[in-house]
């Protein structure tokens, strides 16, 4: 292979690369102030060998989060019964990079649930299910880790997020999945590991979601 072709190949993967962790890089910038009646609905990725729980809990209460997700969820960092004097838990699965944990405000109803992963194979994560109760109206929601795009894993991230966009259609589920209902709008949120040009993230617009 010509030298100079090899060269440009190697700058481009490792540009590539340094895009990707720029866009993971954690943003400490503070959300502006959230609008009345309306819920702030976040997906946190600790990292499972994060150690600053303390962080985590004042990033929730400082932006005002009303459900959030959080994604590497172990028991070592993070915990839930720290923000119980606001926030329930609905639901909890501490599993290190295959953690999942649920939180909510209080004056929010949530039945959530843990579901295996649409697709098997060693880096697929579970994900969550969820109706929703505010103020008189309901929603389902989703939340998933899709797995990281690295060879080791036997599986394409797009194949997964593509598995999750059969399941949709006009932005609803086609049919009732764990907790989450056909008849309620419904939001799809997690750590995609995804750009948003990706077949992946495209099946899902396709199917009927629009990015908030």
């Amino acid at each position: 292979m010509n030298k100079l072709l090899l060269k440009r190949i190697v700058l481009l993967i490792l540009a590539l690369f340094a895009l990707y962790l720029l866009a993971g890089w954690p943003d400490s910038t503070p959300l502006p102030e959230k609008p009345k009646d309306t819920l702030r609905i976040a997906t946190l990725n600790i990292n499972y060998g994060y150690r600053s729980a303390e962080e985590i809990e004042n990033f929730i209460r400082q932006n005002d989060l009303d459900i959030v997700l959080i994604i590497e969820y172990s028991n070592g960092n993070f915990f839930p019964e720290s923000l119980k004097d606001h926030y329930k838990t609905a639901i909890a699965y501490p599993a290190y990079t295959r953690g999942l944990a649920l939180l909510h405000k209080k004056d929010i109803r949530i039945e959530a649930s843990i579901e295996p992963s649409l697709i098997r194979t060693i880096c697929t994560f579970p994900f969550v299910t969820a109706s929703v109760k505010w103020k008189g109206k309901r929603f389902s929601l989703l939340g998933i880790h899709a797995p990281p795009p690295i060879p080791a894993c036997g599986v394409q991230t797009d194949t997964v997020l593509k598995a999750f966009a059969k399941r949709l259609n006009k932005g609803v589920l086609k049919r009732n999945l764990g907790k989450g209902n056909k008849s309620e709008s419904l939001i799809f949120l997690g750590d995609l590991n995804a750009f948003p040009f990706q077949a992946g993230v495209g099946s899902l617009k396709e199917a009927g979601l629009k990015d908030a």
